[in-house]
């Protein structure tokens, strides 16, 4: 679908069109082309044209990208403001599978188009090597960013782009945007989307997801001190991709200045995996249903120990508030009564109730447009018909008349 104005649904937005205009691809194609615009690109959005976090290219999308993409479609949805609380389904899971079976853009809401002229291509504003574009804006505008997955040659490439002006060095935080080699595999987080998204899921469960990543942070840290350096800041499990139990790291573009404790970059990880997911399926009894308790329920089962209750680390909040502040342009104590708050809030759990009447409303819905299409197949072999009859109807027009040509012709000769 094409959506029309549909903003009032974005907030302080009033008194405008709420409806959706349903017109597919191949219709769009049709009318621009009509119009002496024909269609050289469509792109895909996400999470949609309003507020669009990445936009695709999946013409020219190699095959060996498609799990890169599904987590960066995948990750895109919580920056969707006008998703449901609690969604009926994992929106994460769903959004990498459409783009793991190459439908995203036969269900995307809505697509960017460029078309032209038909002695002009506007294609010419894209590098024919570049095929997905993902924004990072929410954050200090200085460290606004854009990362581009490009194919220059052989193998596939990461390139990073500062959007705004140089950022001034600060006194603990810098910001790398080295280019990067694409790597391959699964992203941890997907791994934990997955883990909490099955029904009964345990805190065991959620760990399991993590421990590749988990290991592989502790590998690079100094045991004896229980610490690693400022560059693994970023070494979260959004950040690294299990590529058959191989960790690999990308998009690191954060360092800190001083050596960090392992387990604040372990609950800095695992606190925002969580709070990138939309909603997780019922879990078992006994699984803490309040953030930062399930942090800490999470990190001491990767780090073998059981002695954490819902309290953050000693320490951490005041060292992530100074880091999220830094990289937001925010305050110190802003910083860190948001964090506050996300270590207080509830998961966002999916009752079987929900997933029962999401599902009926879905076999109705489904069943409407079975109809939908029944009818719509009936009008068109109807309008073949007619065009056939039609066709006919002609025919024996052009042969009456050439027999009435022939016959008179005949009578004139005669």
């Amino acid at each position: 679908f094409f959506q029309a104005e549909d903003g009032i649904r974005d907030i302080g937005v009033t008194g405008v069109q709420t409806c959706a205009l349903p017109i597919s691809k191949s219709e769009l194609t049709h009318l621009l082309d009509e119009a002496g615009l024909p269609v050289t690109e469509f792109l895909a959005l996400a999470p949609d044209y309003k507020m669009a976090r990445s936009v695709i290219r999946f013409s020219k999308a190699p095959e060996e990208s498609i799990l890169s993409l599904s987590h960066v479609i995948a990750a895109s949805f919580r920056y969707d403001s006008q998703h449901q609380d609690t969604p009926p389904f994992s929106l994460e899971q769903v959004g990498a599978a459409i783009v793991a079976n190459g439908d995203f853009e036969k269900l995307a809401n809505s697509f960017l188009v460029l078309a032209a002229p038909r002695d002009d291509n506007p294609a010419v504003v894209l590098n024919d090597h570049e095929f997905a574009w993902s924004f990072a804006v929410e954050r200090d505008p200085r460290f606004a960013k854009e990362t581009v997955l490009c194919r220059p040659g052989v193998g596939l490439s990461v390139v990073h782009h500062r959007l705004g002006s140089d950022a001034d060095e600060l006194s603990m935080l810098s910001q790398r945007l080295d280019p990067e080699p694409h790597q391959p595999g699964r992203s941890a987080w997907l791994r934990f989307v997955g883990s909490v998204n099955r029904s009964g899921w345990s805190v065991s469960d959620a760990a399991a997801a993590l421990r590749g990543w988990y290991e592989y942070l502790v590998e690079q840290s100094d045991r004896d001190l229980g610490s690693v350096s400022g560059d693994h800041v970023d070494l979260t499990p959004f950040n690294v991709m299990d590529d058959h139990g191989q960790i690999k790291p990308f998009d690191q573009e954060w360092i800190w200045a001083e050596a960090i404790p392992t387990d604040w970059v372990a609950a800095r990880g695992i606190l925002f995996s969580i709070n990138m997911v939309t909603s997780v399926a019922m879990p078992s009894e006994g699984v803490p249903i309040h953030v930062g308790h399930l942090v800490n329920a999470i990190l001491d089962d990767l780090a073998g120990r059981n002695r954490r209750g819902p309290e953050p680390p000693i320490g951490f909040m005041e060292w992530l508030a100074s880091v999220q502040a830094l990289m937001s342009g925010q305050e110190v104590a802003q910083a860190r009564e948001e964090l506050e708050d996300l270590w207080r809030r509830q998961i966002s759990i999916r009752s079987a109730k929900t997933a029962r009447i999401w599902a009926a409303e879905a076999e109705c819905l489904n069943a409407a447009l079975a109809s939908a299409q029944e009818a719509a197949t009936a009008e068109a072999e109807r309008q073949d018909a007619a065009l056939a009859a039609n066709e006919q109807k002609l025919r024996l027009s052009e042969e009456t008349l050439r027999g009435r040509e022939q016959r008179s012709e005949e009578r004139r000769v005669g």
